[in-house]
């Protein structure tokens, strides 16, 4: 019976995954890194210019721009493998041109179609990993909580690289524990392709060579598992399965060190890169530069590995308060609220009853391996902008909440009516917020038009409701009487006040972005992204709106509004304007004296940067 509800479930998950992600991907617009990660896989396959977006290795992107590598794509600063193109500086640029051509909308639908495989994947290997450790009924209900789960959902349907090295990360934790268990030749070359793998995905896969000894050894030691490995075998595999694994991802950059093709000198200076961030001397910098001078790992993946170190902090929304960087408790805090209730409370059921732990304890120790890792990790960073950076952890959930289901459904009718009506309270939960999975909140939080009080970001607005917006307008018919606090650099011209968005007033702009008044009277329509940029936002996003739209996403208000603060904020966009693009400083510098006096605090360091860099520049042109 059980057996038959398992391969029920699995073909009911089967059906499901792709329907429900088309309808995510008909409901949600582009969100902020698809694009540039489709322009650079477009490039990887024209020429193998690994120079574009290396902050993420190939894969995904290769994978994602498969359907279009025969298309004939412009919108690039030069020929293809000529240049280094820099991220958030050249590549916006690029992925707008490709979002505002004519094939920009089926360019997006493609890539999000082709990686369906991922999601796949994951689903397959949770499938009979479950069933191999726990039985038939927890496997039906682990594939149930995966397919229906809004975070894998949502993340498993965009253009990016979490759901990549989610599904490898798992499954090379699940081969992991089954090589210990029973080693053999096959089950060692599987950890190493899931672990070559997850490599090539992101590089936060960088932690889980470690992550994985420490799941054998402790699956070698807890009582129970019966494992056959002894320790100097783990070890002896554990150094192979790395080779190997490092071979996999030198063969994603085509065997090659350097980024740029036909060049045999590298691209990118990593000890300056290291040295502006005031790191030339830590055991990181030291870690990748001995690596880049004997070119131990592709020159591409270094650059990207040192910007993500580089860059390890970044302002965040929390609770209705903007915080120049993030703080131990935000991933914890964050995942109590984007995960449903249902799925917790079968999770921390299956982890509290004895009987688990003395029947399965020999698997689910290993398997809080990696959740307690990468969590850890992440609390000891400032880089605190979305649930998707620990996206890894939520399939050991699902995995563990499925075994609390079964148990349940197994011990007693009391506990079986409980264990259905939490699983039936995960599937109406999940299911409310279709298709709308992204914006995501438990009830504890009011759900998802209430998350703007509490999230932001990627937890609730990655730019994905840019075309509701416009939809609104029409629809509406507030042309000329509306303002927009956009989040989002891709999104269509809005017939409104268009709000300051800093990389929309310098990339998308083909002239000067105009100046702001103090006072605007009509309908305020703030995208909740829009808090990102400036802690200007946080009164809207924090507020309370005459009315919540796209889940959560769209937050409109009605009324008399002060913008001093955002009319300062766009004075010192046109000042960057005049300087970057317009190469003024003169009168770069009277914009920004222009907006000193209310420049909103989060972008006063920005100001006082940028000003030293203006009058530097009229110093060096009158020294000549």
């Amino acid at each position: 019976m059980e057996r038959r509800a398992a391969i029920a479930a699995l073909i009911v998950c089967m059906v499901a995954l792709p329907l429900l992600r088309y309808a995510f991907m008909r409901a949600n617009g582009p969100t902020f890194d698809e694009y540039t990660h489709l322009q650079a896989g477009y490039l990887y396959w024209q020429c193998a210019d690994f120079a574009d977006n290396p902050e993420h290795p190939p894969l995904v992107k290769f994978l994602a721009a498969a359907p279009i590598r025969h298309w004939k794509i412009s919108g690039y600063p030069g020929p293809c493998g000529g240049q280094v193109i820099q991220s958030r500086n050249m590549d916006v640029p690029i992925a707008l041109a490709i979002y505002r051509s004519p094939y920009g909308s089926v360019v997006l639908w493609k890539a999000r179609s082709a990686l369906i495989l991922f999601p796949f994947l994951l689903l397959f290997g949770i499938f009979f990993a479950a069933r191999g450790w726990f039985g038939d009924l927890a496997a039906a209900i682990a594939v149930l909580l995966f397919t229906f789960e809004p975070n894998l959902l949502s993340n498993g349907s965009l253009v990016t690289t979490d759901m990549a090295v989610t599904a490898f990360m798992f499954i090379s934790v699940w081969a992991a524990i089954e090589f210990t268990r029973r080693p053999s030749w096959l089950r060692m070359l599987g950890v190493s392709l899931a672990l070559g793998l997850a490599l090539t995905s992101k590089h936060s896969a960088v932690l889980l060579p470690v992550i994985l000894l420490a799941t054998m050894l402790v699956a070698r030691i807890v009582p129970g598992n019966r494992s056959r490995a002894s320790y100097w075998r783990i070890a002896g595999s554990w150094v192979l399965m790395c080779v190997i694994a490092v071979g996999i991802l030198w063969a994603s950059y085509g065997f090659r060190y350097t980024a740029l093709p036909h060049e045999q000198q590298s691209s990118y200076n990593l000890a300056a890169s290291f040295a502006a961030d005031h790191m030339g001397r830590s055991v990181k910098a030291k870690v990748v530069l001995f690596a880049a001078h004997h070119r131990l790992l592709p020159e591409a993946y270094l650059a990207g590995l040192t910007d993500i170190l580089t860059t390890d902090s970044r302002p965040t929304y929390f609770f209705g308060r903007y915080y120049p960087a993030g703080f131990w408790y935000y991933f914890p805090v964050a995942l109590a609220i984007k995960l449903t209730i249902g799925m917790m409370v079968l999770c921390m059921l299956a982890l509290c009853i004895p009987t688990v732990w003395k029947r399965y304890g020999g698997v689910v120790a290993p398997l809080l391996v990696l959740p307690a890792i990468y969590l850890a990790t992440a609390t000891t960073g400032k880089l605190d902008i979305g649930v998707r950076h620990v996206l890894p952890v939520i399939p050991f959930l699902v995995v563990l909440a499925g075994l609390g289901g079964a148990v349940l459904l197994r011990k007693s009718r009391v506990s079986a009516i409980v264990g259905a009506a939490l699983i039936a309270f995960f599937l109406v939960s999940a299911l409310r917020a279709d298709p709308h999975q992204l914006s995501y909140a438990n009830e504890i939080f009011g759900g998802p038009n209430h998350l703007h009080r509490y999230l932001g970001d990627s937890n609730l607005d990655w730019g994905q409701s840019g075309d509701a917006v416009l939809s609104y307008i029409r629809t509406q018919h507030l042309e000329n009487r509306c303002a927009v606090a956009s989040g989002a650099y891709a999104h269509r011209l809005y017939p409104c006040l268009e709000l300051p968005n800093l990389i929309s007033d310098l990339a998308s702009s083909q002239s000067l972005p105009p100046i702001l008044p103090n006072e605007f009277t009509g309908t305020l329509i703030v995208q909740a992204q829009a808090v990102s940029w400036s802690d200007a936002y946080v009164p809207f996003v924090a507020g309370k709106p005459d009315k919540v739209l796209g889940g959560g996403t769209i937050l409109i208000y009605r009324g008399s509004f002060d913008l001093t603060k955002l009319a300062a904020l766009r004075r010192v966009d046109r000042g960057m304007y005049m300087l970057g693009r317009m190469h003024d400083p003169r009168h770069a510098l009277e914009e920004f004296a222009a907006g000193e006096r209310d420049c909103p605090n989060s972008n006063r360091e920005l100001l006082n940067r940028l000003s030293a860099a203006a009058r530097a520049q009229l110093q060096a042109a009158g020294a000549k």
